[in-house]
């Protein structure tokens, strides 16, 4: 779009402009704002006080005007936002509420009441992913259609839906990323995406050519590909990627590095990973 908007600590919003333009959204959230989605070229935000807000543009002046707010159907954190089904579902500290979208004043309390770490719309359905690691599939009524339990990888931080696959791809406190097959839920691999113990903060598909943007706790940003048989670092050819079978480009912390002529064969020496400088796998 036109627009970026950021949110901060303090409950403001401003929105940037690709002519230049800056303006400050205002009433601003009585907390640090905590979810942003886009709906219908409508904006909704939600904070870390329990209230929702729904911006639209003004085209003639240039300005967003806050044509609704949410502010006594939800009751903890905002912390992810979805609108699905001809509903607003909100992911908080304390489990989902659902808000009816047409009249915003109508909520329900879905269970688990637990913290939820993601939400994404899925032919009809919306996915539940919680912060324990473990989903739940619901359908427009908001009856569960599926759930299972925690990721082996642990507890989840943020969700991303991928087109290539499709994929449900979650990041982990612990920097792995587990990608999970859809509709049939099964995990397809696991893999350490950030730095040991660096938590995977955020991720956002590209919505083409199975790429997505994975942000980490110490500020690293890094692109991914999905091929066919594996998810890689965007720049690594598929001829480099037949190399893990040999060593590199596979590091002793997961990472599928870009390969070299260094690296090549099984007896190579001195060779770093690319993204964390570690060995190679099996190395000594």
């Amino acid at each position: 779009g036109e627009w970026i908007v950021c949110g901060y600590e303090d409950g403001r919003l401003r929105a940037f402009s690709q002519t230049g333009g800056d303006v400050q959204l205002t009433p601003a959230h009585p907390k640090g704002v905590s979810a942003m989605i886009v709906h219908q070229q409508v904006l909704v935000t939600g904070c870390a006080a329990g209230v929702v807000r729904c911006w639209r543009e003004e085209k003639q002046s240039g300005t967003f005007v806050n044509s609704y707010s949410v502010e006594d159907l939800i009751n903890s954190q905002v912390r992810c936002l979805a609108a699905a089904c001809g509903m607003l579902w909100v992911g908080g500290a304390n489990g989902i509420i659902v808000v009816e979208l047409a009249t915003l004043s109508r909520a329900v309390q879905v269970k688990p009441e637990k913290k939820v770490a993601g939400l994404l719309e899925f032919q009809d359905h919306v996915i539940a992913v919680y912060a324990d690691g473990s989903a739940y599939v619901f359908d427009s009524t908001t009856k569960v259609k599926h759930s299972q339990g925690p990721l082996p990888a642990g507890p989840v931080l943020c969700i991303a839906g991928l087109e290539s696959g499709p994929r449900v791809l979650c990041g982990h406190v612990g920097g792995e990323v587990s990608s999970v097959a859809l509709p049939s839920f099964e995990l397809q691999t696991s893999w350490q995406a950030a730095q040991e113990k660096c938590q995977v903060r955020c991720m956002e598909s590209a919505r083409h050519s199975g790429i997505f943007i994975l942000g980490a706790e110490n500020g690293d940003l890094q692109v991914w590909q999905r091929d066919d048989s594996k998810v890689r670092p965007r720049g690594t050819t598929a001829a480099s990627a037949s190399k893990v079978k040999n060593g590199a480009p596979l590091c002793e912390r997961g990472h599928l590095c870009l390969w070299s002529a260094r690296a090549d064969g099984e007896y190579a020496r001195g060779w770093r990973c690319n993204l964390c400088q570690a060995k190679r796998k099996g190395e000594r």
